[in-house]
């Protein structure tokens, strides 16, 4: 960063290099309307903001959204405000980026630091009556380790 620049005008300008996705309306784009019928929503359950936000994120860079595909009046205002709105947009995606314990435990889920050769030779020799560590699933009573 050069001296005498702030972070955010260093980053307004990094956002700015970027071409507008292909197919994307533009700002200026009335394609989309910005109000919409009650009828779209009149049959659709209530919905939380994160929810809403959710599907802003999800449809923000999709050429063709059908607008009675919103979930609710308040996903259409947050996805024209991620639309036409790169800040905006870069703050909700960020909200949505998991955080570093939730890949940890991603992570951990996948991987419980077990080798999984060690495993397989355990449940075979477990099928083959050799393995007596480990209890056997009978009738669906009993649990497994």
């Amino acid at each position: 960063m050069q001296a005498g620049r702030n972070a955010r005008e260093a980053d307004w300008e990094a956002w700015g290099q970027f071409a507008p996705v292909e197919g994307m309306p533009d700002v200026a784009d009335e394609a989309l309307p910005d109000l919409l019928p009650a009828s779209y929503f009149h049959d659709k359950p209530a919905q939380s903001d994160r929810a809403a936000l959710k599907w802003a994120l999800d449809n923000a860079v999709i050429a063709d959204v059908d607008p009675k595909s919103c979930p609710s009046p308040k996903a259409w205002l947050f996805f024209l405000q991620a639309r036409n709105n790169k800040a905006f947009l870069q703050k909700l995606a960020l909200a949505f980026a998991p955080t570093k314990a939730e890949q940890g435990k991603a992570q951990a889920f996948f991987d419980d630091g077990r080798n999984l050769n060690d495993r397989l030779a355990k449940i075979r020799n477990r099928a083959s009556g050799t393995d007596s560590t480990m209890p056997v699933l009978l009738g669906g009573s009993e649990g497994i380790a």
